[in-house]
């Protein structure tokens, strides 16, 4: 089986999650992969939290409740839906390093095959 998990190396910790509530308990390290499009860490896991504009422009059938998408699998959401952007604007060399080898994808496949499903008719975005 594939590892699917994102691995979250980010040049730029600047911490504009840090101390707030996610899902998986209250952020102790957080990162802009992108405006609008951060990753967050909490003791016990983590995940990406995209902004409420980002989160409308995902198809409703395949959006978090919040913008939060955790970090073993539905990461790969707002990494389908905003790939190009991410790669215009990211300093995260592990999200370009995950959109390079396809993590994404892959992720999508095998969790997700709906939203890959979805990609293969009208992606990349």
């Amino acid at each position: 089986m594939v590892d699917t998990r994102i691995e979250v190396i980010v040049v730029s910790i600047n911490g504009l999650l840090d101390g707030k509530r996610s899902p998986w308990g209250t952020i102790d390290a957080s990162g802009e992969i992108a405006p609008g499009i951060l990753w967050c860490a909490t003791p016990s896991h983590g995940g990406i939290k995209v902004d409420r504009s980002h989160n409308a422009r995902i198809p409703r059938e395949f959006r978090e409740d919040g913008g939060w998408y955790e970090e073993d699998c539905a990461w790969c959401k707002p990494f389908i839906f905003f790939e190009e952007e991410i790669k215009k604007n990211t300093g995260d060399e592990a999200s370009l390093k995950a959109i390079a080898r396809q993590e994404h994808i892959m992720t999508a496949q095998a969790w997700f095959p709906e939203v890959f499903a979805h990609w293969k008719k009208f992606g990349p975005f």
